[in-house]
């Protein structure tokens, strides 16, 4: 399960670097949204985990926008 959530994240990387910044900006937002809901819908042990690790790729898809 955790192989297929980071392939998800890395395509979803991929097609957000091709965005304009603004809507790159909004990308990550969605896709942190996303990716909380779906830690939310789980509810598994690692909920916590779960929720930093979308909030490090959202940290990381914001950086990318910026260059």
């Amino acid at each position: 399960m955790k192989k297929i959530f980071f392939a998800v994240a890395i395509i979803i990387v991929f097609v957000i670097v091709a965005f304009a910044s603004d809507s790159c900006r909004n990308s990550c937002a969605v896709n942190k949204d996303i990716c909380l809901s779906d830690c939310s819908y789980n509810k598994k042990g690692a909920n916590n985990w779960c929720k930093d690790s979308c909030m490090r790729s959202y940290d990381k898809c914001m950086d990318r926008c910026s260059k």
